[in-house]
């Protein structure tokens, strides 16, 4: 309940509210007490006395019954035995407060005081009075808190929702996107594999390029009815495959490394992010000068975060149509699904080398 108190502290508002209920429960108060003993105190007593009281009330309410009620064993005995000390301490500061006030000023208006058993037990129904009011504003903020603790836990528990609602739908739009073009997949590998058998005697390398073709568009149709989540290694699989045509296609010129840590391909990844990285490279990076290779790599670091990292020289004439349309899309995706928590960074430098990092927390490794 102290922690309540520090992270809600009292606004201005709040303040108005305590000094107008103050103001209203002096005023009740003191004109009840008059009538009751047939006469009133002095302005001054009132003033002494009701600082003493409202202390007493704050004490007991931000102090006392937080320490005596954070143990429910403990509090048995803890209560008790703070109560009665409470009391006596109360009970002290009056008499101390009102025997200085009577020797040195006439505040209090009244000749003498006797520490006897009618001030004793005067000040202890006193002392009960205000530590009942303060038990009440005590219970009421602490079920105040409980009920703004489940408020928040719902709100966040709507936000989590809903998160997940936009999640689901971006990934949704970027799997329509993969396979916008796809017609009837299954026909279309039956015809790749009638077309790999009819020219892989003739023509070895065709053949391999259409094979993989198809794992390829074999692959983009499995991940439509994939969960928010796949498997790295079937990402690393899909790029291994795309390097694989590009070799049969540039032969000797093509110059890409890709190396993927064992740890690293455990991880499950949202669709398409290790591709886009690949697709970038291969798009836009210069990958037929040994000079310069293209570099792809998937690792865990050590503190069990995931890495991917790539560096490639850029193109001289490099194709303007989707330049980094991609990554952003990919940043945008990551940043909804991991909830701003992994980070995606590029650049390219001077020399025209673009690096790329992608950090992953361990917290989304499976």
């Amino acid at each position: 309940m102290i922690n309540y108190f520090k992270k809600k502290p009292l606004n201005k508002k709040n303040i108005k509210i305590h000094l107008l209920g103050w103001c209203m429960f002096i005023i009740y108060d003191a004109f009840i007490g008059g009538l009751v003993k047939g006469s009133f105190g002095t302005p001054g007593n009132y003033i002494v006395h009701y600082i003493i009281n409202i202390s007493l009330f704050y004490v007991h309410a931000l102090i006392i019954l937080p320490i005596a009620l954070k143990s429910i064993i403990q509090s048995i005995f803890k209560l008790p035995i703070l109560l009665f000390l409470e009391l006596c301490v109360y009970e002290c500061i009056i008499y101390a407060v009102d025997a200085f006030l009577i020797k040195y000023t006439n505040i209090l208006a009244i000749d003498g005081l006797h520490f006897d058993r009618t001030f004793i037990l005067a000040y202890i129904w006193r002392g009960l009075y205000f530590m009942l009011f303060s038990t009440g504003y005590y219970l009421f903020r602490r079920y105040k808190a409980e009920r703004d603790k489940n408020e928040a836990l719902q709100q966040s528990h709507f936000e989590m929702h809903l998160k997940k609602e936009v999640i689901e739908k971006k990934m949704a739009q970027a799997k329509i996107a993969f396979l916008i073009a796809q017609i009837n997949p299954h026909f279309l590998f039956n015809t790749l594999n009638y077309i790999y058998y009819t020219i892989v005697k003739d023509s070895p390398d065709n053949a391999e390029s259409i094979m993989i073709l198809s794992k390829l568009m074999r692959y983009s149709s499995d991940i439509e009815n994939a969960e928010e989540t796949i498997l790295l290694v079937k990402e690393a699989e899909y790029v291994s495959w795309l390097m694989e045509l590009y070799k049969i296609r540039l032969k000797q010129n093509f110059i890409m490394s890709f190396d993927a840590s064992p740890q690293a391909k455990e991880w499950k990844i949202i669709p398409f992010l290790l591709i886009t990285v690949a697709e970038n490279i291969l798009k836009h990076g210069l990958i037929s000068d040994p000079r310069h290779p293209a570099i792809l790599t998937i690792a865990q670091d050590n503190e069990g975060n995931l890495l991917i990292t790539s560096l490639n020289k850029i193109k001289k004439a490099i194709d303007p149509s989707g330049l980094k349309s991609g990554l952003a899309n990919l940043e945008e995706r990551m940043r909804i699904f991991y909830d701003n928590q992994a980070s995606l960074e590029y650049k390219a430098n001077l020399e025209q080398n673009f690096e790329l990092r992608i950090m992953i927390p361990k917290t989304f490794k499976t």
